[in-house]
């Protein structure tokens, strides 16, 4: 992959996640009071900005790796506060507690509600994948079969986590190479339980090691969506998402991570350059 692509990638997907975070913080302290000095996107030396009414400096910076929001207080791009920064007034400092839990977090309030509103678009311009988690395939010798599933089966839940769709027990069980599965299976109007221990996959090239089922499923449907739908199908989706990257971070944390999850701004850029070379 071309160096260069994957870098223009890397920044097209990190300014404007950037840019709505800071938004974010922005929003949050001028509803509470404080006063921003400075809304930046990038660092270093500024190109280009201009001065709105209310004193805030809105700039791009020639360094085009991120941004930041300077409030009142604050003596550098880091927010390094001020010897003097609880007395001067509109400061982040000399703001309550609660003021300054609500400017903090809604940076990545933000982001959630950016990651919502970009999955809504997409369900209702091109549509949802709608898979059920339907076993349509037994591949033999695998660890479905040695746990006895069967084309037809429904699966419920894997280790208490509630699957509606294929593309959750495919994480799921993507996650867990060689760990038995406590799963809960619908045949036949009934529910029974089966242990399954996914096979481990090694993959070299990622560097990761993963499970695999051998199941495929029935087949599913593309959907548009209405407005509402897809806002309600979006949040659920970036929830679901939110629990997986909890998940990883468990693994990180108890040592279980597989290298290949375990990456920077590089990795970072290598993967949008990836995905960016599949088209827009």
């Amino acid at each position: 992959m071309d160096f260069g692509f994957s870098l223009l990638a890397f920044l097209l997907v990190l300014t404007p996640i950037v840019f709505i975070h800071e938004l974010g913080h922005y929003w949050a302290a001028r509803r509470s009071g404080v006063v921003v000095e400075v809304f930046s996107v990038g660092f270093g030396p500024e190109i280009f900005g201009f001065t709105d009414r209310h004193q805030t400096r809105w700039k791009f910076s020639s360094i085009p790796l991120g941004g930041y929001v300077k409030m009142a207080g604050d003596t550098n791009a880091a927010s390094a506060p001020d010897e003097n920064a609880m007395s001067i007034k509109g400061s982040f400092q000399a703001a309550s507690l609660k003021a300054r839990a609500f400017i903090v977090a809604m940076g990545p309030i933000a982001n959630f509600i950016l990651g919502v509103a970009l999955i809504a678009a997409v369900y209702m311009s091109y549509g949802k994948v709608t898979v059920p988690s339907l076993v349509g395939e037994v591949q033999q010798g695998s660890a479905a079969e040695k746990a006895g599933l069967e084309v037809g089966d429904r699966v419920i839940s894997a280790n208490g986590y509630t699957i509606d769709d294929f593309n959750q027990l495919r994480t799921y069980i993507f996650e867990n190479p060689g760990q038995p599965v406590e799963m809960v299976v619908e045949r036949d109007g009934g529910l029974i339980n089966r242990t399954v221990v996914p096979d481990v996959v090694e993959d070299k090239c990622m560097m990761v090691s993963y499970g695999r089922l051998g199941v495929r499923s029935m087949g599913g449907e593309i959907k548009s969506l209405g407005l509402t739908a897809a806002v309600s199908a979006a949040a659920v989706d970036s929830f679901d998402m939110a629990i997986t990257m909890l998940r990883g971070i468990g693994r990180l944390a108890s040592g279980n991570a597989n290298q290949g999850e375990i990456g920077g701004p590089i990795k970072i850029a290598e993967i949008s350059g990836r995905v960016a070379s599949q088209g827009f």
